[in-house]
């Protein structure tokens, strides 16, 4: 007999948190915990630079602001969860 488990992931925990008390904006360490675990990695991430904005994956939303830091040409100005997630 296969049981389900109830028991919620860090991730959604940590997302449900970060939605109530945040209005959805994360910082880099609530980022960490919903990218690594297995059932939220993919939440889609809102990534606002000074000069436009992008979509991707919670498991790569880090990366990519380290790539745009450390490239120069613009600043990160803040990462939320998606608003329609």
């Amino acid at each position: 007999m296969i049981q389900m488990s109830t028991k919620k992931s860090a991730g959604k925990a940590m997302i449900q948190t970060v939605k109530a008390d945040q209005m959805s904006f994360v910082t880099e360490d609530q980022l960490a915990v919903i990218a690594k675990d297995e059932e939220t990695r993919m939440t889609p991430i809102l990534v606002r630079c000074g000069m436009g904005r992008f979509t991707c994956p919670a498991q790569d939303a880090a990366h990519f602001v380290k790539i745009i830091e450390a490239e120069g040409s613009d600043y990160v100005r803040d990462v939320s969860i998606y608003s329609r997630y």
